[in-house]
């Protein structure tokens, strides 16, 4: 089996490389936060099942000792309301950077390209045009989070590539990175 890590042609500089363009970026953009999602939505399924059952454990348990089942159904509405708060600040987070750790550090080391990226035949890689280091992806996935606690960052850096003439994006910017065409 051949190494799916496509190279980029030899070039003399970051100046020479087939820049991906906008679009392009943007749908590899969207399919990897689907990824996000449905790992989001599996998450929230698995955190609701268990909420179920313990509120009917807890409503058994208060029927069973003859407690009022009312305190119970209003433990079961508690951790609804506790779920989705965690989902919101806490899930949300830590989904998105273990989605990342493996789809854009992990694939990207190992073959140039998340699952989004890769459907949209793009790389990532040095101002060389060689492999991006792990550590530099790191970085990356951390610096793109980040942008996330900014308001308008995200959206600033999305479109920063429209009128960058390496189309890079903020993120890009920050550790050096490009990504380019590879088919």
């Amino acid at each position: 089996m051949s190494d799916p890590w496509t190279p980029p042609p030899p070039v003399g500089g970051a100046g020479n490389m087939n820049y991906a363009t906008w679009a392009d970026r943007v749908l590899a953009a969207i399919i990897d936060g689907l990824l996000v999602m449905a790992a989001l939505i599996v998450l929230y399924v698995v955190i609701t099942i268990i909420s179920l059952l313990i509120g009917g454990i807890g409503m058994g348990l208060g029927g069973a000792a003859g407690g009022d089942s009312g305190g119970a159904i209003a433990g079961v509405a508690m951790l609804g309301v506790w779920g989705i708060c965690c989902i919101a600040f806490v899930v949300l987070p830590i989904v998105s950077l273990g989605v990342g750790l493996y789809n854009k550090v992990y694939l990207v080391g190992k073959r140039g390209c998340s699952i989004g990226q890769g459907i949209m035949k793009l790389n990532v890689v040095t101002a060389s045009g060689g492999r991006v280091p792990t550590g530099t992806l790191v970085l990356r996935l951390l610096v793109q989070m980040a942008f996330g606690f900014v308001p308008l960052l995200p959206l600033l850096s999305i479109l920063w590539p429209l009128w960058d003439p390496q189309r890079q994006a903020l993120h890009d910017k920050a550790v050096g990175t490009f990504v380019i065409k590879v088919g």
